[in-house]
């Protein structure tokens, strides 16, 4: 039986992508082993959304090849073999690069030769895909307490600075009925919660009997069906996603985890037009506050690029005077890092790279301290948290994540295992690791 490591970098739906695959390995015979270890075959699921997910992808290539210089095999697939697989293969890097389309075929793909003198390349244009594979199956990536559904792949924004479009390929949708087949094998395998994921998530779409139906009708699909218990958590929105119907949906549901993740990329409204995002400062504003009326203790989270081309001064000032003032309680910043072949790269008024990294080091000192004021407003709320890691299995601590994205631990006096969902009250906040001491209360059914 062949040894094989898998590396999965990047997006939940590469996470998700990954459970799939590991998955179907296994019923193909081979052996999933840690990527530490000595292995016949080593797979790079990687990522290139920024420069740094493509050097992490590079150095997991490079260590795998140092870890065992006779392995038979070292694959690259995904995002990143449709950027730099070629250029990887001609260096004599890898056996296989294989696309977004093509890494489905692994199993039998691997069942072939190959070596780095001749390299097996399969990748077709990302444009031109047509559908999108159901991912069926009963255990994630690394074991994880919490399970990601991809219901959508793709995308057609096009944001000038974003490589995704062209390695991704169109939006696509999988249908409401593979969508409910996906939840229901979950559901049986005894996951807690159910994450939906997508490249572009809130794009789905589907027309069934003539009639179009959006990521609402689909929760309500899941609804009626009694597919959304324990509870449903959704992965970003767009901000012109984030309608006053949806929202106003989801306040009436004890299902769903009261946590919104909306990318604003930026404050500036000149800067927003040449990201070709298609909204201003005032709209993101007034969805963040209508989240916030509707779920006053969710978690509400952000994505940030600062030093975009153009990026003067006063852009990014008013960047970061948006997010001081609005209930935002997390951020994920990124010094903008261009990738070739988006039309952002070739702009005009290119900002330092120590001024971005000056600004991404203050604006993650703002969400920092966003977080700790949120995590102190909830001391004294019962909250249930799915138990993601026992820290001490002897006394009976847990560390696990709440309905409002919320690191918890917590001692339990009984049984407990991975994936049990408790409910719990929220104690102290330790600052320095960000997490949320709380008391047991009990088991949730």
């Amino acid at each position: 039986m062949k040894k094989v490591a898998v590396k999965t970098l990047g997006c939940k739906v590469n996470q998700c992508e990954s459970s799939y695959l590991i998955e179907s390995l296994r019923r193909s015979g081979f052996e999933v082993v840690d990527f530490q270890e000595a292995a016949d075959i080593y797979i790079v699921h990687g990522c290139t959304v920024t420069s740094r997910a493509a050097y992490e992808t590079r150095q997991f290539i490079y260590r795998a090849r140092r870890t065992n210089p006779r392995a038979g095999a070292i694959v690259l697939m995904g995002c990143a073999a449709h950027f730099e697989g070629l250029e990887l293969a001609r260096k004599g890097l890898v056996t296989h690069v294989l696309g977004n389309e093509e890494k489905y075929e692994i199993a039998e793909i691997l069942l072939g030769g190959s070596t780095c003198k001749e390299p097996v390349v399969r990748l077709s244009d990302p444009r031109r895909f047509s559908r999108i594979v159901p991912l069926s199956f009963a255990s994630m990536l690394q074991d994880r307490a919490r399970a990601y559904v991809k219901i959508q792949d793709g995308c057609d924004s096009f944001c000038s600075y974003c490589i995704v479009p062209y390695v991704r390929g169109k939006s696509r949708s999988l249908s409401p009925e593979e969508v409910c087949g996906e939840t229901e094998i979950i559901r049986e395998a005894g996951f807690s919660e159910i994450v939906l994921t997508g490249i572009h998530m809130g794009s789905w779409s589907w027309v069934r009997d003539g009639k179009p139906m959006s990521l609402l009708e689909l929760l309500i699909e899941l609804e009626h069906r009694g597919l959304v218990r324990p509870r449903v958590r959704l992965s970003s929105l767009e901000p012109g996603e984030c309608h006053h119907r949806l929202i106003s949906y989801l306040s009436t549901k004890d299902w769903i985890c009261h946590h919104f993740h909306v990318p604003l990329q930026s404050g500036d409204g000149e800067i927003l037009k040449r990201m070709n995002r298609h909204y201003d400062p005032q709209d993101y504003a007034e969805v963040i506050s209508s989240i916030r009326r509707h779920f006053p203790h969710a978690a509400i989270g952000a994505d940030v690029i600062v030093g975009f081309p153009g990026e003067d001064e006063k852009a990014w000032q008013a960047t970061y005077s948006l997010i001081e003032k609005l209930p935002i309680t997390y951020l994920h910043v990124f010094p903008y890092s261009p990738r070739k072949g988006t039309p952002a790269a070739r702009f005009a008024g290119s900002v330092e790279k120590s001024i971005r990294k000056a600004r991404a080091s203050e604006l993650r000192k703002l969400g920092r301290k966003k977080k700790l004021s949120f995590m102190e407003k909830q001391k004294g709320r019962y909250v249930e948290v799915v138990l993601e890691k026992a820290l001490s299995p002897e006394e009976g601590v847990w560390q696990g994540t709440s309905g409002n994205y919320l690191t918890v631990v917590t001692r339990i006096p009984f049984p407990a295992h991975k994936g049990q969902l408790v409910r719990v009250r929220l104690e102290e906040v330790d600052g320095e690791r960000e997490i949320l001491s709380a008391g047991f209360v009990e088991f949730i059914e």
